[in-house]
């Protein structure tokens, strides 16, 4: 067998986890041992802090002219926000 001649795939197959201790991924299934995210169906729902009070409710509610601007701010000149911050519109995004 030649280094040239091997049958490599890129795509590899799902890893099998719970399938015993041997399998490599048994037992926990690479989950830890305890906790919310050990448990099946576990999710948590974006923003959520884990029970710390997240970011978008401590922030002071804006006019909806305003979200429109924090929504995308990768996009947008910090002469352009103050110029349509101070006219009150939404800020076209590309």
């Amino acid at each position: 067998m030649k280094y040239n001649e091997l049958n490599i795939s890129k795509n590899k197959g799902p890893k099998r986890v719970g399938r015993g201790i041997a399998a490599g991924q048994g037992k926990t299934a690479g989950r830890g041992t305890k906790g919310q995210m050990s448990r099946t169906g576990s999710s948590k729902r974006p923003g959520f802090e884990g029970g710390q009070n997240p970011l978008m409710q401590r922030l002071p509610k804006l006019p909806i002219q305003l979200k429109a601007i924090f929504a995308f701010p990768k996009c947008c000149s910090s002469s352009l926000w103050s110029s349509q911050i101070k006219l009150r519109r939404k800020v076209p995004h590309k």
